[in-house]
């Protein structure tokens, strides 16, 4: 049969007749998968921060020590150039005056009084707090494990808290912590809270109605934070909680990279730089415009390893992978 079409087209072409179209070339795939060869990240060490917000005098050593040692600590405390240095076991700590941060809050709208949870007489208490310190605390005793820093961290924060009758501030997080809820959550368990330290902050895009979502608090741990988008209204609260949970997963992993595969149980995630993965999503979809509070270094998108990025629709089937199990 090709015979007969091509003497028709031949003849077609001799008396002046139109020739056939050329054939069109095969349509370039909107998205294609990001090729990986995973590259290391270099940690930072690990330090965990907090500033305590306060009105009046920085206190002595001896009342810091007194505290410590209600709360069954076994501390020493000494003077440094610039303050105090609390020695707990294995962890040592720095009290220093400084700075107050900018974004201390005043006055609340309704997000903000979800966000923080400080009611608003609280919040303007915490505002009038017209002095700072902050408490660093780093790990002294190399076979002291990661997770057992952060306690603490906490109770050296809780001593000058106390003493001063002030707001601790969790400048890794962004979180200022209502008086009664540091209170609840300590005695309710002393011991390492992943979610004391490892925030998850979600942001709305107005225009598309996807949320963005981000860790923030690994960086206390020398880790790279986590960030999931687009998330759908429907998906948003099961996907914080993987976060978190795979945030507690990243502080025992003994190194990261950026294009390596997490075995989640019977779910894989790649961890990809976010900015790579971000463009080949669509405008609206990547969170380029979210501010949030809290430090940070690398960041990291859950993706699907098995999927080509961009494609909206295999992301989705990943993420209800990843949270309905």
């Amino acid at each position: 049969m090709r015979t007969p079409l091509l003497l028709t087209s031949f003849a077609l072409v001799a008396c002046g007749g139109t020739p056939p179209p050329p054939s069109a070339p095969p349509p370039k795939p909107a998205y294609s998968t990001l090729a990986q060869t995973p590259t290391p990240i270099d940690d930072p060490a690990p330090v965990k921060r907090y500033v305590i917000l306060y009105a009046g005098e920085l206190p002595g050593e001896s009342t810091v020590e007194k505290n410590l040692s209600l709360g069954s600590y076994v501390a020493e405390v000494g003077s440094s150039p610039n303050g105090m240095e609390v020695a707990l076991p294995g962890v040592l700590c720095t009290i220093a005056p400084t700075d107050r941060p900018a974004d201390v809050p005043k006055h609340f709208l309704p997000a903000d009084l979800k966000e923080h949870g400080l009611d608003e007489d609280e919040a303007r208490a915490l505002g009038e707090a017209g002095r700072a310190a902050g408490v660093e605390c780093v790990i002294e005793d190399d076979e002291l494990p990661i997770r057992a820093m952060p306690p603490y961290a906490e109770a050296a924060a809780e001593a000058l808290a106390e003493s001063t009758q002030g707001w601790i501030h969790d400048p890794q997080t962004g979180r200022y912590w209502p008086k009664a809820a540091w209170k609840a959550s300590r005695a309710e368990n002393k011991t390492f809270a992943v979610g004391r330290h490892v925030r998850v902050l979600k942001d709305k895009d107005p225009d598309s109605g996807l949320y963005w979502l981000g860790t923030r608090g690994l960086v206390a741990f020398g880790r790279p934070d986590l960030e999931a988008f687009p998330v759908t209204e429907a998906r948003v609260d099961a996907v914080a909680l993987q976060m978190q949970a795979i945030g507690d997963v990243l502080i025992s992993e003994p190194a990261l990279a950026d294009g390596m595969t997490l075995s989640l149980g019977p779910v894989d995630a790649m961890l990809l730089g976010r900015d790579r993965y971000a463009a080949t999503l669509p405008a609206g979809t990547t969170g380029a415009a979210m501010t949030v509070d809290g430090e940070s270094t690398a960041r990291l998108a859950l993706v699907d390893p098995a999927a080509a990025q961009g494609d909206l629709a295999a992301h989705a089937a990943f993420l209800r992978r990843l949270t309905v199990r």
